[in-house]
């Protein structure tokens, strides 16, 4: 005969949350509707870094955090900016009695931080660089693990421990548990098929090398609970938050909440039964720390190395693309109302707005794309003078000043009229320009092809 031992949790635990959405959504209504049955989340701590929360608080003028326009992501994104100069995690967990902080590093590895103001340092929030705070800062500088992989690890190691002491001096009856996270590529339609989204492997291949050597080396250093990445997990293509190669599918994060579940009971469990024993002892078995107490410096030194040796290719991929990739503005001259995309035959082309534009005068949508051929359906949405600048990549020496890129466009269509179909050789500032007058909802059609430089490209118009 087999018996079940049922464990009820005692209490509703009071839950921190640093990291970024990998540990916070899984205590959402929108992702485990009845979670606050069990989990009360006092904190919410997104996008910092050990480095800079450490750091002593910063002054700031609130306005100046402001990105426009006040969407709900650039206010969340202002949020994020304010909570890191004035350090509130610190202040927080002084100040409420937490029973579990959960946590991940993928903010840790993804932006690193800002040195300025000669030896001032923050966390280098994505968008911060759209703020009148960022444009006021002097001398400033990122480290993260892209640029300088030894330097910022050893840095980042540094305030690790110096983070896990602080949260056993501050708050010593908390439990933390690190929720692993893996970049994925793997897409899961609404209609439950799978398909791989190729925009996301470069992020695979890099940055899941870092996101497991963080992890390592807590788990290594620091009595941890971990919450081991499912490798059946894949991303969502309708996320609430969108397509990315860290937002998963809806059973990730029921499958989470399910994990700290039986960490608490567990914890629980063990009081009762050894409750005159040090718990603090107690290393979970969830974690792998016998094989890497085991490293020895060797294989340290050769960590490094791999790291080096998988930037200095992903940067090498990087550039090589650049000389196959085509760049096509297409800008509506008018009131600046521009023009809606309908579709793209690339759906993991880069679209992204042409900021330099006067949006009184006109607007737009600028795509790059390697796919070497194209074919994009768009709305104007008044009418105006629609401008299409067939060009190549900006690309940009480090004093600022562009060199140019030579890319063959082979055909070019505007509503299955042939404009050319024979090699235009052109770069980012000789570029060739289609240019027609449009009306209020004319919908249009491009096809283009091209070539990266080659043996036969014409080079005689340069």
């Amino acid at each position: 005969m087999k018996y079940c031992v049922v464990f009820k949790m005692k209490s509703i635990k009071n839950i921190a949350i640093y990291g970024s959405c990998i540990s916070k959504d899984p205590f959402t209504t929108a992702f485990n509707s009845n979670y606050k049955e069990k989990y009360n989340c006092i904190i919410n701590d997104q996008r910092h870094s050990f480095i800079s929360t450490l750091q002593e608080e910063e002054d700031f003028d609130e306005g100046d955090l402001v990105i426009y326009p006040e969407n709900r992501n650039n206010k969340f994104i202002s949020k994020c900016i304010k909570e890191d100069l004035q350090k509130t995690f610190k202040y927080s967990i002084k100040s409420n009695k937490i029973d579990y902080l959960v946590f991940d590093i993928n903010f840790e590895v993804e932006t690193g931080v800002l040195f300025f103001d000669d030896g001032k340092v923050m966390t280098n929030i994505t968008h911060m660089d759209k703020t009148k705070f960022y444009n006021k800062l002097k001398n400033k500088k990122v480290l993260n693990i892209f640029n300088n992989p030894k330097k910022f690890f050893n840095l980042w190691k540094s305030y690790c421990d110096d983070f896990f002491k602080f949260m056993e001096e501050e708050s010593p009856h908390t439990k933390i548990i690190l929720a692993e996270v893996r970049a994925l590529n793997k897409v899961q339609k609404p209609d439950g098929t799978v398909y791989t989204e190729k925009y996301f492997t470069p992020q695979v291949e890099l940055k899941n090398v870092f996101f497991k050597k963080f992890e390592n080396y807590i788990i290594k250093n620091h009595n941890v609970y971990v919450i081991k990445f499912d490798n059946n997990t894949v991303l969502k293509e309708n996320h609430r938050w969108g397509k990315h190669y860290v937002h998963y599918y809806d059973q990730y994060y029921s499958n989470f909440l399910n994990q700290v579940n039986k960490i608490v009971e567990y914890d629980e469990l063990k009081t009762e039964i050894y409750s005159s024993e040090n718990t603090n002892q107690y290393n979970s078995n969830f974690s792998e720390n016998d094989f890497y107490n085991n490293l020895t410096d060797k294989n340290t030194e050769l960590e490094e190395k791999l790291d080096q040796t998988l930037i200095e290719l992903y940067d090498l991929k990087k550039d090589l693309l650049k000389y196959l990739t085509a760049r096509v503005d297409i800008l509506n001259y008018g009131t600046g109302k521009g023009i809606t995309i309908l579709d793209i035959s690339d759906k993991n082309v880069f679209k992204y707005s042409p900021t330099w534009l006067d949006s009184q005068v006109a607007s737009g949508i600028i795509v790059e794309s390697t796919k070497k051929s194209m074919k994009i359906k768009f709305k104007s949405n008044e009418e105006g003078v629609l401008k299409i600048f067939l060009r190549s990549k900006d690309v940009r020496d480090r004093n600022r000043k562009r060199f140019p890129i030579y890319i063959d466009y082979t055909k070019f269509i505007v509503n299955d009229d042939v404009i050319f179909d024979t090699n235009k050789l052109i770069n980012h500032d000789k570029c060739f320009i289609y240019e027609k007058p449009v009306n209020l909802d004319e919908i249009l059609t491009i096809e283009f092809s091209w070539l990266p430089f080659n043996v036969e490209s014409d080079f005689s118009g340069f």
